[in-house]
């Protein structure tokens, strides 16, 4: 079975960042990317002796997802630890961790209730999310 996932941007707050100094945040805790992901699953067949996949989806799913790359000074180091490779140079302003969010949010003064759903371990999705591209598409077995 074939899991296909296709990332459509929607939407890039990202801080101007110059010599290790932020210009022009706009104040979302950090690099905050809106994708529209259209996720379907194909089953494999085999034709000729030969494993194809069907080109029909047997699942289909749309929604939209909301991801954050934070912010070093919101990121609290006491309780919440990270290794260096997710923490990144001491000069850079920005973590090298991703994570999915509860939901949107316009200004970060304004929410009330935590907004990390879960950290981004996939490094096929992590090296598209670096460059902002606009479409890109995922592929894995399942």
């Amino acid at each position: 079975m074939i899991l296909r996932e296709k990332y459509i941007l929607i939407k890039h707050d990202k801080p101007e960042v110059k010599n290790n100094i932020v210009y022009n945040d706009p104040n979302v805790g950090g690099e905050k990317l809106v994708y529209s992901m259209i996720q379907t699953k194909h089953k494999q067949i085999k034709l000729f002796g030969k494993e194809v996949i069907n080109p029909i989806p047997f699942n289909y799913k749309k929604k939209q997802v909301y991801i954050l790359r934070p912010f070093k000074s919101y990121w609290d180091k006491d309780r919440n630890r990270v290794p260096r490779n997710y923490w990144g140079k001491k000069s850079h302003p920005l973590t090298y961790m991703w994570f999915t969010l509860v939901t949107d949010y316009k200004n970060l003064d304004k929410i009330m209730f935590p907004i990390l759903d879960k950290q981004i371990k996939n490094h096929k999705l992590i090296k598209h999310l670096k460059k902002g591209e606009e479409t890109f598409v995922l592929i894995s077995n399942i």
